[in-house]
């Protein structure tokens, strides 16, 4: 696992074996933050394929809807062109995350990246796995 980045929101790691970005979100949402985090991502995209990411909700506090026009129109595009294929959320009950979670779905669907939420880290991971492997044969 390559360390991509770690800060007070987003703790990211690089599986260089399959191509899968891990991040966990924690704490308050701060968009200031995001932007450091997702200035480390670039960079690994651009020495990197990612075929997926899994992102892990379950302790961020608050809304991340300052961050939607952003991940819209810069942040996917980049993994996208960097080939991602499936996006997976880690989410707990927080109704608010939940929602903005789902609207972040529609944008990935649009895009034609396979995305799906779980409850449970391991689970998520499972269908990661899965999914690539039907991908690459």
């Amino acid at each position: 696992m390559l360390s991509v980045t770690n800060n007070q929101m987003a703790q990211s790691k690089f599986d260089t074996k399959n191509a899968i970005l891990y991040t966990r979100y924690n704490g308050k949402f701060n968009f200031k933050l995001l932007q450091q985090h997702a200035a480390h991502v670039e960079a690994i995209s651009q020495k990197h394929e990612i075929k997926a990411i899994i992102t892990d909700l379950r302790s961020l506090l608050g809304s991340y809807n300052k961050a939607m026009d952003y991940f819209k129109h810069k942040g996917y595009p980049m993994v996208k062109q960097a080939g991602l294929k499936l996006q997976v959320f880690v989410i707990s009950d927080d109704i608010i995350i939940n929602y903005l979670t789902e609207k972040l779905m529609d944008t990935l669907k649009s895009n034609n990246i396979n995305c799906k939420c779980f409850s449970d880290d391991k689970e998520a991971k499972n269908w990661v796995l899965k999914e690539l492997k039907n991908i690459n044969e």
